[in-house]
């Protein structure tokens, strides 16, 4: 009989953390797979880029009254499914596949890359009621169903699909502003509209600049706005000078790339992920929106730095060496099933290398 496995995509990034595993089980002949997501715009246009076949389940809403109405909607609606379509095992990094779990026979894995400190609804609501808790192992957790693995989200998507030859000769910056309407997002806050001016005008100097953002933007900030579509992004940043912005994911995105990467916001030093990129490897700088001008110092000397591609080139194969493919590793724990966590919860670095059948290695790559 064959083994069901759910996908449920609560944001972009889950699409892209389960892609390569949705993709290898659905065409593996022992396994059924299914997908679930919310009507987000951004997450159904990579699910259609990819056709892949997909049921939405709930809504996204604004606000903590809307976010826990949104959870108790979808809570029900996913009961239905997963009773219905017989679901053995669910894969997600959000709420709702731990409730279910509960209340079914499915078991429930997370992947979360998000400190405890910053997410109390993960930590108190979702971490407790599923079975395993995978995560990086710069984070450390309250929970003790923590499966920590030393490797990050970004390690799961990028590098497989990416071409990293030299394309357009055009010299270009990305700015990412988001929109910080998640949950954990609260109190914080990233970049203003007098900073972003200035950070235009700095990169400017050096080529073109291109704005993806998740809100609307000044009437002259329009003809900065890029035209690609979603599943084009991470192409497009291998070739950038910089990636800036208050984003948490493509600022990590990019540092993982090699691509130097500038954070303004408020989590600036809190998230550990970041804060391991930084500090242990040098891919990416993050810095307080009351620390804007210092940011502008340190960028500036960045692009103006000869050397920064293979700078950057060799701090990212350092990175590479002493980590794991996320997604290669994810599809061998769901093969192996039978997992003993209390032995896996005891796996140093060289045991994941051990796991993972193939580590992704710096030979592999090219810029």
């Amino acid at each position: 009989m064959k083994r069901r496995l759910l996908f449920d995509l609560g944001h972009p990034g889950h699409f892209h953390l389960f892609k390569k595993s949705i993709f290898y089980f659905s065409q593996h002949p022992d396994y059924k797979v299914f997908v679930t997501t919310r009507n987000v715009p951004m997450i159904l246009s990579l699910l259609q880029s990819a056709n892949l076949d997909y049921t939405v389940i709930g809504s996204k809403r604004n606000g903590i009254l809307g976010k826990l109405w949104s959870v108790i909607e979808t809570d029900f609606s996913m009961l239905f499914f997963v009773l219905k379509n017989k679901i053995n095992l669910g894969l997600h990094c959000g709420i709702v596949l731990s409730h279910v779990s509960l209340v079914t026979r499915m078991r429930s894995w997370i992947f979360d890359d998000d400190d405890d400190e910053v997410e109390p609804l993960m930590v108190n609501f979702s971490h407790p009621f599923s079975e395993a808790v995978f995560t990086p192992d710069c984070i450390r957790r309250k929970t003790k169903k923590a499966i920590y693995y030393p490797g990050t989200h970004e390690l799961s998507y990028l590098y497989d699909d990416l071409n990293f030859a030299p394309g357009s000769a055009e010299k270009y910056s990305i700015v990412r502003l988001v929109a910080f309407a998640g949950h954990h997002d609260t109190g914080h806050l990233g970049l203003n509209k007098d900073q972003i001016r200035s950070l235009i005008d700095l990169l400017e100097r050096y080529g073109r600049v291109f704005i993806t953002s998740e809100k609307p933007l000044a009437g002259d900030w329009e003809k900065y706005r890029m035209a690609i579509e979603p599943h084009q992004m991470h192409e497009f940043m291998t070739q950038a000078l910089v990636v800036v912005g208050d984003s948490q994911t493509m600022i990590s995105e990019a540092a993982t790339i090699g691509v130097p990467a500038f954070k303004c916001n408020s989590f600036a030093g809190i998230l550990s992920v970041p804060n391991m990129l930084e500090r242990e490897f040098g891919l990416c700088f993050s810095f307080d929106p009351n620390q804007f001008e210092e940011m502008l110092s340190s960028l500036s000397t960045v692009l103006s730095d000869q050397n920064v591609i293979s700078t950057f080139r060799m701090k990212r194969n350092k990175f590479l060496r002493e980590k794991v493919s996320t997604s290669k590793l994810m599809i061998q724990l769901i093969e192996k099933w039978e997992l003993d966590f209390n032995e896996l919860s005891c796996y140093k670095r060289e045991d994941w290398l051990s796991l993972a059948s193939k580590n992704l290695s710096c030979e592999e790559i090219s810029r």
